[in-house]
């Protein structure tokens, strides 16, 4: 008896507060929630059945966002719907002459029952929270008030669309720090099997880079330094090019000749226009010990960023010999050009994009070389780069020593905008807490509580509904 007596008298004023306590407990809630999550790694974990992820912690934690905001707009526009209730006892006819606390309105006929209904249908559409509704629109004109209370519950519907974008998934990009196993090459261990490492030598001369790398870090980056070899090549003006006099039906391109006494390389090329080629041109070729400072980035392949070279003495015997020599046997050889368009003999770099040719128009067929003075240093440093893909033939144990040092990996993670969620759910709050004030003095106005149930409806209309 005593809580249902409480209820009839103090139901709505209750609602209020409670709707409007729980909107800001469940808003504060959501604040904390995101600024936990603020910067935190997403993990792979979840509900998993039988071995099988059904739902991925970001999936819960979306979730329960996108649940956190629909309980605070319900929460807040429960607080606004409380309000539009006590308001339309007030201001809406007939309900408004018999209402104890304006006890000297006098009653108006409202004519037919048919009439009296009318008058608040539209009302009555627009406590749903549209007054946009071909059945509401009629409330702004009778009853402004109630169409912007109405408009103020549709707009807190803009909650749940913005406010779980607040918490968002970014990838920090090479910017978390961990420890990793970082190789770096040690050339006095790799073994002298020149079968092999001629091989490595042939595919960084077809591909035009170094060999893919290993990632010890899954998508990461690191520095790392280690000793290789480089090529300094400059002309050589007192080169023989008896072996260039070519018959008219063949055309020499090619010729090169690695030198085992020093480790050089020489390397005459001829392009231009079949059979009237341009005037041949020779290099020297002389290793030196290299010091290399480079950084990798293991992304979807392996990018390598020379930062700094330091170019020792030139060397023609030691370690580094078992790098100049693959790559200088790998280009000892020839390359003729037969009317007939064949290559006698070929070589792996006839096929690479060192040489270009193209038939122009019968018979000519033209040819270009890369500016192999730049071309075979960058071939030489390739394969110094490619040590560290651990492809070339070691003696036991291996030739990459592995040390633990810093990588900086890649990491997905949440991120939190603060003044976004506070933002919104701020605007809310202070439309909910207004409507609060305004229910509350209209129940005073009232002097009496009612909601918008059936029984209520046709015990206001009274008479007028018979």
């Amino acid at each position: 008896m005593l809580s249902g007596e409480f209820w009839r008298n103090y139901g709505q004023r209750t609602q209020l507060v409670c709707f409007l306590s729980l909107g800001t407990v469940f808003a504060l809630g959501h604040h904390l929630m995101c600024q936990h999550l603020d910067g935190k790694q997403i993990l792979e974990g979840g509900i998993s059945i039988h071995g099988k992820t059904i739902v991925t912690d970001q999936s819960l934690i979306s979730a329960g966002s996108n649940a956190l905001s629909q309980l605070i707009k319900y929460c807040f526009a429960a607080t606004a719907g409380v309000t539009f209730t006590q308001y339309f006892w007030h201001v809406i006819e007939p309900f408004v002459w018999r209402g104890p606390a304006v006890p000297s309105t006098p009653r108006v006929n409202m004519g037919s029952k048919r009439e009296v209904l009318e008058a608040i249908d539209a009302p009555v559409a627009a406590a749903t929270g549209n007054p946009f509704l071909p059945s509401s629109f009629k409330t702004w004109v009778t009853s402004p008030g109630l169409a912007i209370i109405a408009l103020m519950i549709l707009l807190l519907v803009l909650i749940p669309t913005f406010a779980p974008g607040s918490l968002r998934v970014v990838s920090l990009e090479y910017s978390v720090p961990i420890d990793c196993p970082i190789p770096s090459p040690y050339v006095p261990r790799i073994d002298p099997v020149h079968l092999y490492s001629a091989a490595v030598a042939n595919r960084v001369i077809v591909t035009g880079s170094y060999l893919p790398i290993e990632s010890p870090c899954g998508r990461c980056t690191y520095n790392v330094s280690f000793v290789g070899a480089s090529l300094k090549c400059s002309p050589n003006p007192s080169y023989d090019f008896a072996g260039f006099q070519s018959p008219k039906d063949r055309m020499a391109l090619f010729k090169g000749d690695f030198h085992e006494e020093n480790a050089t390389l020489t390397v005459a090329t001829r392009d231009g226009k079949f059979p009237s080629p341009n005037a041949p041109r020779a290099l020297d070729c002389v290793p030196y010990s290299t010091f290399y400072h480079v950084q990798v980035w293991h992304e979807a392949t392996t990018r390598i960023e020379v930062l700094n070279v330091t170019v020792g003495e030139k060397f023609s015997t030691g370690p580094l010999r078992e790098l100049m020599e693959p790559l200088g046997r790998a280009l000892t050889g020839s390359i003729v050009f037969a009317m007939y368009e064949t290559l006698d003999p070929t070589l792996t770099i006839a096929y690479t994009r060192l040489l270009r040719w193209r038939w122009v128009e019968n018979p000519y067929t033209e040819f270009t070389w890369s500016d192999m003075e730049v071309a075979l240093p960058s071939l030489m440093q390739n394969m110094s780069l490619s040590l560290l893909s651990g492809e070339f033939p070691s003696l036991r144990g291996g030739y990459l020593a592995t040390s633990l040092g810093q990588c900086m990996a890649s990491q997905v993670i949440y991120k939190y905008t603060m003044w976004r969620l506070l933002v919104i759910y701020g605007i809310g709050w202070a439309m909910a807490a207004g409507t609060l004030v305004v229910g509350f003095l209209y129940v005073s106005r009232n002097g009496q509580e009612r909601d918008l149930s059936f029984s209520n409806l046709v015990d206001g209309l009274g008479d007028d509904a018979r």
